[in-house]
C-alpha cells in the first residue's frame, strides 16, 4: 500500500513486505512504538472491557490523516481533513471503513452522498442476512499487492483486499449511480452469503454458491440504488449492469440458461435478478431473509427453511428448489410453475406444484420490453431516453420472453404522438407543449402464449427526451479499412438504428459500421484541434458553412487521444498515417454540424472525439454541448437520479456506551490554592487549570495554610466556552492519598457571569456524603439534559471532616447509558397497520411506519431508553398507557433522538406513532433488557356533553354559538382535546321551520373518535292576530270605536306583540249600509309582516219594505230611533229577555245601498218572533276602505236581530203600541238582517 504510486496491482511477486501492521498493548502508562514506513493507528477494545468504560489514550508524535465519518464529519471539516499530511486515508460508514492512499481521495469535494450509497448497499445485505448489529465495520483496503486474483474477500477477518484502481471511482457519486461498482459490491457481499451459525447455513440453490449468491444480493442493490437502466440502448445494458434493467436481466437469463446451464437447473446470477424484477427487490431480499426467519407474504406465513436439519442429513439440497419456488410464487402472487419447470428446469415435486396451484394465482410467463420500466404496477426499471428529434419504436422486436409474445395494443402517450407505420413500427413525435425534461408514458399491452398458457401483460413504457443524444445508424459494411468503409458509406442503406448520449457512440456488434450525425457548440472562441479515436476504427467530420468538410481518422485501435497521437507516427500498408487530426477556428456558441463514424471489426466497438485549444489550456477534453435537434440547442438533459435515503442505517458505535465530552472548559475561580513552599509538589498544586487539562494525574489542591485558606463552602466556577449541552458531570479527586474528598455539595448553572452578582440556578445536590466513608471519592452525576454557559460546584464540606478539597478533573459530557440495543427490524418491536414501501421510511420486516397507520411499540425492563431516527420527524409517544405527547425527534446516526427517563426502574411499555411523516427508525437502546410485552388496552372514547337538540328563532342564527355549553370528558385526555363542528345553520322562509344538523367530533390521543349529530330547529313563524270578530253596527254608530278591544297579537319568537300592532284609524260613523273591512298590521323582529282584514257590517236605519207576494207591508209610519247615552253613543236596549222563536235560515239578497254594488249575503236569518209591528233601521257605521285582498283576513260573522223593542217616552204612544202588538200576535213578520 505504501508503494501504491499507480492504480495497478500485482500478485505475481512480493515486491514489498506483505504485512506492515503491529499489535501492541497499551496497558502500560507509556508505550513507545514505531515503524519505518509510517501508518495509521487503530485502537481495539477487548470484549472484556465493560460497557461504558471511559478509556483515554494520548498519542504523541503523529500527524493528522484524511478522515471522514458519515454522520459525524461535516463538509466543512472534510475540506480541511482531506488535505491533512497523512499518506493514508480512512472513510468510514456505519458498516464499512475504506483504507486507501490519501492521494486517491484528496480530489473528493464531499463524500457524503457516496458514503450513503455504500451504506445503502451494505445495510441491505446485512439486514437480509441478520448481521446488521455487527459492531466491527468491514475493512476495505485498496492495496497494490493482491495476494489472490484481482481482489478477494477475507470473510473471517471481515475485510476485503482491493486493487487501487477501484478506489478511483469509489467516492464518485455520479459515477456510482450511473455505472455502479460491481467489483467492490461483489467482494462485500461475499461476507453476506451465510449467517455464520454453528452449521452450514449458506443460502442459495444447487451446490455452487460461491460466486452466485453474493451477486444475487448485488443485483438488488443495483436495482434499488443505481440509475444504470436509464442508460440502456435498444439492446439493453451490458455486462453485470444487465441485472439493473428488467429487460436486460430476463434476456440474459434466457441466454445464460442455454449457454451455461444446458439441460440442468438454472441457478445463475440472472435467474435471481429476474425474480428480483418480477416480485420487486425489497420483496426479493425478504424472501431470502425468510429462509432464515420465516416471513409473511400476501397474507401467507412461510416458516424458515431448516438449514440445520439439512446439514444433519434430514433434508436434501434439492429440497431447496421446492422451498424457493413456493416462496417466489407467494411473494409475487403469481403462478410461475411453468417458468420454473420449463425455462429454469428446477426439479419440483408434484406436491409443491399442487400446493402452488391451490393458491389460485394467475399462471404467468415473464415478459419485458426494452422500452419499458416493467409491468404496470411492478416497475423496477428506469425511463428509456430517446433523441428529442424523434424516434421509431419497433415494439415487436423490443420484446423478450420464454413464451411467444405478440403486441396487442399501444396506448397514446401523455404528451407526444405515436403514429403507426406500414411496416408495423411506430414513429414518436414529440409535442411542443411537453415541459422540458418531463417524462412521457404509454402502455404497451402484449399477449404471452406457451403450452396452453395465455395471458396479457401491460408494460409501462416511460420515455424521456434526450436533448444531448443522437440517432446512431448501423450499416453492414464489412471493410476493415476505415478509408474504404467511408468510400462506400454514401451509397449504403442502414439496417437498424440506436441512440447515443453525448458525442461517443457504441457501434453494432461484429464487423459493421455505425454513424451518428448532429450538432455541437464550444464555449470559447479560438483555434481547436480535433482527434478521433475508438475501438476498432473511428472517423470524425465537421461540416463548415462554406461546404468544407474536415476529418480526423484513426485506422487502428486507440483507447484514448494519447493512443491516437502515437498512431499518427505510424503508417499503414498504403503509406497513410494511421491517425490524423485537424485544426479549425470556431466561434463561441455557434452551431456546427458533425458526423462521427465507428468501424467495428469484431465484438462491441465504439468511437469518440476529443478537442483541445491550441493556446491557453491545451488539455484534451470531451465535447459536451451535443444536440440532435436544432430546436433543442442550449437545452441540457436532466439525468439526475435521487437515490433513496438510507433504509437500514444504524449508528456504528452504539453497541457499547456512547459518550461525547464537552471541550473548551476554562476555570474562572477556585478557593485559595496551595502557595509554593518547601514541598516539591506545591509548585503545581495551586494551578487551577489542572482541573480541566484532561490529565487526571494533575490536580488542584486548596490551601492548607491556616493564615491563607478559604473557609467552606469551596466554590469552583467554570466557563463552558459558550452554551453547551450535557447530561453527565464527573468530579475526580487525586488518584492517591484521598484527604481532599468533597463531602456534601451543590451544583449550579448560569447563562451569564457577573461575579458575586451572578444569578445561579441549582440543578443538583447531595447532602449525604459528610462523615460517610462509603461515599465514593470520585463524584459521577447523571443529570437531565442541561444547557448552560457557566457551571459552579459548591463543596459544602470535606467528606472526612478536613478543611481542604482536592480536584483533579472536572468532566462534562453527553452520555448514553446503553446496555442493550435492538435494530429496527427486531422481533422485539411490535408494529401494526397496513404497511407500504416508501424509500424515505424505515423498514421493519419490510414495513414502513407511514403517516396514517405508522405505529410501533416495544417493552423494556430498566430505567432509561433511547430512540434513534435517521431524519427529523415529529411523533407522538405514550409511556405505560398514559397520555400521548408530541415529541420532535432529531435525526442522527450517532446521538439519541430522544431519551426517555422513567420515574421508576421496572417494566415499561413505549408506544410511538407517526403524525405527518414517516418514522425513519434506526434503532432503540436501553440500560436494561428488552422483552416482548403487550400494548396497554385502548382507552374509552371521549364523551361529548351539551350537544342536545335545540330550537331557536331565525333572529338567533347569526349570533348562535355552536360551542356554547358544549364540552367533553375523557378518561385520559382531561384537557387539550379539540371538538370540531361541521355544518351550518340556515334561515327558513317566513311561516316555516327548518331542521339543521351540526356534527360534533372529538378524537382523543388514543385516536378514539366520538361523533354526535345535533338537530337545531330554526323557527320563522308569522305573528298571529286573534279577536278580530266582525264589527256589526247601524248606520251612524261607532263613534270613538276601540279597535284594540279584545284583540291580541302573539309571535312564536317574540311573544306578545300587541304594542307593535298598527290599528285602523277610520271613523265608523261616516259609513252607510254595507260590508266593509279594516286592516290590522304587525311586523315581528324577523321583519315578517302580517296584515289581517276585519269585517265591518253596517246595517241600514230604513224599514225593510220587502213583503211576501200578495202582502202589503204593515210598518208604523214613525218608528222610534234609538236613544243616545249621555256620552253621545247609541243606546241599544237589551233584548236578551225578549222571547224569540228559533231563527229559520234562508237565503235573502238585500237591496244594496245607493252607489254600491250588490254583495252576496253570507248568512241570512228568517226569524219568527213576537215584536212590534215595525222595523228598526241599523245605525250608520264608518269603515276604512282596504282593497288589499292578498293579506290574510280573519272573518267572524254573527247574526244580529234587526227588531228591537223601544219604549215610548209618552204614555199615549205606549198605549197605542200595546194595541198594535196585540194585533200582530197572529201575524208573521219578516225581519231581515242585512250584511
Amino acid at each position: 500500500m505504501v508503494d501504491a504510486e499507480e492504480y495497478y496491482y500485482n500478485h505475481s511477486n512480493e515486491n514489498r513486505m506483505p504485512y506492515l501492521g503491529k499489535t501492541f498493548s497499551i496497558s502500560e502508562t507509556e508505550t513507545k512504538v514505531g515503524t519505518p514506513f509510517g501508518g495509521m493507528v487503530f485502537i481495539e477494545i477487548a470484549e472484556s472491557v465493560p460497557s461504558g468504560a471511559n478509556i483515554e489514550v494520548d498519542i504523541k508524535g503523529v500527524v493528522d490523516t484524511p478522515y471522514y465519518d458519515l454522520g459525524k464529519t461535516t463538509s466543512e471539516e472534510w475540506k480541511v481533513a482531506k488535505d491533512a499530511p497523512g499518506i493514508f486515508a480512512e472513510i468510514r460508514t456505519p458498516y464499512l471503513r475504506f483504507i486507501l492512499p490519501a492521494k486517491f481521495i484528496r480530489h473528493i469535494e464531499d463524500p457524503q452522498k457516496a458514503a450513503e450509497f455504500w451504506t445503502n448497499v451494505t445495510a441491505l445485505s446485512a439486514n437480509t442476512m441478520g448481521l446488521e448489529n455487527r459492531t466491527t465495520p468491514m475493512t476495505l483496503t485498496f492495496d497494490q499487492y493482491i495476494t489472490v486474483g484481482i481482489a478477494y474477500a477475507n470473510v473471517w477477518s471481515w475485510s476485503c483486499n482491493l486493487p487501487p484502481e477501484w478506489s478511483k471511482d469509489a467516492f464518485d457519486y455520479d459515477g456510482l449511480v450511473k455505472n455502479g461498482s460491481w467489483g467492490i459490491i461483489h467482494e462485500i457481499n461475499h461476507h453476506y452469503q451465510r449467517r455464520y451459525s454453528s452449521y452450514s447455513d449458506e443460502w442459495g440453490l444447487g451446490t455452487d454458491f460461491t460466486e452466485i449468491t453474493n451477486n444475487a444480493l448485488s443485483a438488488a442493490s443495483y436495482i434499488l440504488y443505481t440509475n444504470i437502466a436509464a442508460s440502456r440502448g435498444e439492446n439493453g445494458t451490458d455486462d453485470w449492469n444487465k441485472v439493473a434493467d428488467p429487460y436486460s436481466s430476463l434476456k440474459q437469463q434466457i441466454f445464460e440458461g442455454v449457454q451455461y446451464y444446458p439441460g440442468v437447473p438454472n441457478i445463475g446470477n440472472f435467474m435471481f435478478s429476474t425474480f428480483a424484477h418480477e416480485i420487486g427487490p425489497i420483496n426479493y431480499v425478504n424472501v431470502i431473509k425468510s429462509t432464515y426467519e420465516g416471513g409473511t407474504f400476501n397474507g401467507i406465513y412461510i416458516p424458515p427453511y431448516d438449514y440445520k436439519l439439512e446439514s444433519q442429513g434430514g433434508l436434501k439440497r434439492d429440497d431447496r428448489y421446492d422451498d424457493m419456488a413456493y416462496r417466489f410464487c407467494v411473494a409475487g402472487e403469481r403462478d410461475y410453475t411453468w417458468y420454473i419447470q420449463k425455462e429454469l428446469r428446477w426439479p419440483l415435486k408434484q406436491e409443491t406444484i399442487d400446493k402452488i396451484k391451490a393458491l389460485g394465482y394467475k399462471e404467468t410467463i415473464p415478459v419485458q420490453s426494452v422500452y419499458a420500466m416493467g409491468e404496470v404496477g411492478r416497475e423496477t426499471g428506469r425511463p428509456f431516453y430517446i433523441p428529442s428529434s424523434g424516434y421509431t419504436f419497433d415494439f415487436q422486436k423490443s420484446l423478450v420472453s420464454p413464451g411467444n409474445v405478440t403486441v396487442i395494443d399501444v396506448s397514446q402517450p401523455k404528451y407526444g404522438t405515436l403514429q403507426l407505420r406500414q411496416d408495423g413500427k411506430y414513429d414518436y413525435l414529440a409535442s411542443t407543449s411537453m415541459p422540458e425534461n418531463a417524462l412521457d408514458e404509454f402502455v404497451l399491452t402484449v399477449k404471452v402464449e406457451k403450452d396452453g398458457i395465455s395471458h396479457e401483460t401491460k408494460l409501462n413504457c416511460t420515455i424521456a427526451l434526450d436533448y444531448n443524444a443522437s440517432v446512431v445508424e448501423h450499416f453492414d459494411i464489412l471493410k476493415w479499412d476505415i478509408y474504404e468503409a467511408l468510400d462506400v458509406l454514401p451509397t449504403s442503406t442502414p439496417y437498424g438504428s440506436s441512440t447515443s448520449t453525448g458525442m461517443r457512440i457504441d457501434s453494432a456488434e461484429g464487423d459493421r459500421l455505425s454513424r451518428s450525425k448532429g450538432y455541437f457548440m464550444v464555449d470559447e472562441a479560438g483555434e481547436y484541434e480535433f482527434q478521433a479515436f475508438g475501438d476498432d476504427r473511428a472517423a470524425f467530420q465537421i461540416h463548415l458553412d462554406d461546404g468544407t468538410t474536415l476529418q480526423s481518422i484513426t485506422n487502428d485501435y486507440a483507447n484514448n487521444v494519447d493512443d491516437a497521437l502515437k498512431l499518427a507516427q505510424q503508417t499503414d500498408n498504403k503509406g497513410r498515417a494511421k491517425s490524423t487530426s485537424f485544426t479549425v477556428n470556431l466561434e463561441a456558441n455557434k452551431i456546427y454540424q458533425y458526423t462521427l463514424v465507428a468501424k467495428n471489426t469484431g465484438g462491441i466497438g465504439w468511437a469518440d472525439v476529443n478537442i483541445r485549444k491550441t493556446s491557453g489550456d491545451t488539455s484534451w477534453k470531451s465535447i459536451t454541448k451535443i444536440y440532435s435537434n436544432l430546436n433543442d440547442v442550449g437545452k441540457i438533459t436532466d439525468r439526475n437520479y435521487v437515490m433513496p435515503d438510507p433504509e437500514y442505517i444504524r449508528p456504528s458505535s452504539l453497541a457499547t456506551a456512547d459518550e461525547t465530552t464537552v471541550k473548551g472548559l476554562t476555570v474562572i475561580s477556585t478557593p485559595q490554592g496551595v502557595v509554593p513552599n518547601n514541598d516539591p509538589n506545591s509548585h503545581n498544586e495551586g494551578n487551577k487549570e489542572n482541573i480541566v487539562d484532561g490529565d487526571i494525574s494533575t490536580y488542584f489542591h486548596s490551601s492548607y495554610d491556616n493564615s491563607n485558606k478559604t473557609p467552606f463552602p469551596h466554590e469552583y466556577i467554570l466557563d463552558l466556552g459558550g452554551e453547551k449541552s450535557f447530561n453527565n458531570l464527573e468530579i475526580y479527586t487525586r488518584t492517591y492519598d484521598h484527604v481532599g474528598v468533597i463531602g456534601d455539595y451543590e451544583i449550579f448553572i448560569a447563562d451569564e457571569y457577573n461575579g458575586d452578582k451572578t444569578v445561579w440556578t441549582q440543578i443538583y445536590e447531595d447532602k449525604t456524603r459528610k462523615d460517610n466513608s462509603n461515599a465514593p471519592a470520585d463524584i459521577k452525576i447523571s443529570l437531565p439534559q442541561t444547557k448552560a454557559k457557566y457551571l459552579k460546584i459548591s463543596a459544602l464540606n470535606n467528606r472526612d471532616g478536613r478543611d481542604i478539597t482536592i480536584v483533579a478533573e472536572v468532566k462534562l459530557s453527553n452520555k448514553t447509558n446503553v446496555k442493550n440495543v435492538i435494530a429496527q427490524d427486531s422481533s422485539f418491536i411490535q408494529y401494526e397497520g397496513d404497511w407500504s414501501k416508501d424509500s424515505n421510511g424505515a423498514f421493519v420486516n419490510g414495513a414502513t411506519y407511514n403517516t396514517t397507520t405508522g405505529y410501533f411499540m416495544y417493552c423494556f425492563d430498566g430505567k432509561e431508553s433511547n430512540i434513534y431516527v435517521a431524519k427529523d420527524v415529529e411523533v407522538e409517544i405514550r409511556v405505560d398507557g398514559g397520555k400521548w405527547e408530541k415529541v420532535k425527534l432529531t435525526g442522527s446516526l450517532r446521538e439519541p433522538s430522544v431519551t426517555l427517563n422513567m420515574q421508576n426502574e421496572g417494566q415499561h411499555v413505549i408506544e410511538v406513532r407517526a403524525i405527518n411523516e414517516e418514522i425513519a427508525l434506526n434503532m432503540i437502546s436501553t440500560d436494561g433488557v428488552f422483552y416482548k410485552g403487550k400494548a396497554p388496552a385502548k382507552s374509552n372514547p371521549p364523551v361529548i356533553h351539551g350537544a342536545d337538540n335545540i330550537k331557536i328563532g331565525i333572529g338567533q342564527v347569526d349570533t348562535f354559538n355552536k360551542m356554547n355549553g358544549v364540552s367533553y370528558s375523557d378518561d385520559i385526555d382531561t384537557t387539550g382535546l379539540q371538538i370540531n363542528v361541521t355544518g351550518e345553520l340556515g334561515k327558513p322562509t317566513p311561516g316555516t321551520n327548518e331542521d339543521y344538523t351540526l356534527t360534533y367530533t372529538v378524537t382523543d390521543s388514543d385516536r378514539n373518535t366520538t361523533t354526535v349529530d345535533r338537530i337545531v330547529t330554526v323557527t320563522n313563524q308569522l305573528p298571529v292576530i286573534t279577536g278580530l270578530d266582525d264589527i256589526v253596527i247601524n248606520e251612524g254608530e261607532g263613534k270613538g270605536f276601540d279597535f284594540s278591544n279584545g284583540v291580541s297579537v302573539t309571535d312564536l319568537e317574540d311573544g306578545d306583540l300587541i304594542k307593535s300592532l298598527k290599528l285602523p284609524t277610520l271613523d265608523l260613523t261616516s259609513l252607510t249600509e254595507g260590508d266593509y273591512s279594516v286592516k290590522y298590521e304587525v311586523t315581528d323582529s324577523d321583519n315578517n309582516t302580517i296584515i289581517v282584514e276585519r269585517k265591518i257590517i253596517v246595517l241600514s236605519n230604513k224599514v225593510n219594505d220587502e213583503t211576501k207576494p200578495g202582502e202589503t207591508p204593515d210598518v208604523p209610519s214613525t218608528p222610534n230611533a234609538p236613544a243616545e247615552k249621555p256620552d253621545g253613543t247609541t243606546n241599544i236596549p237589551n233584548t236578551s229577555n225578549v222571547p224569540v222563536e228559533k231563527p229559520i235560515e234562508t237565503s235573502v239578497v238585500p237591496e244594496a245601498p245607493q252607489g254600491q254594488s250588490e254583495k252576496p249575503v253570507e248568512n241570512s236569518v228568517m226569524t219568527e218572533t213576537l215584536a212590534e209591528d215595525f222595523e228598526v233601521n241599523p245605525e250608520t257605521m264608518m269603515i276604512s276602505e282596504d282593497t288589499n285582498s292578498n293579506n290574510e283576513t280573519n272573518e267572524n260573522i254573527e247574526d244580529i236581530p234587526a227588531t228591537v223593542n223601544s219604549l215610548s217616552k209618552y204614555i199615549a204612544i205606549l198605549s197605542l203600541l200595546l194595541l198594535v202588538v196585540l194585533g200582530l200576535i197572529l201575524t208573521k213578520r219578516k225581519i231581515t238582517k242585512s250584511k
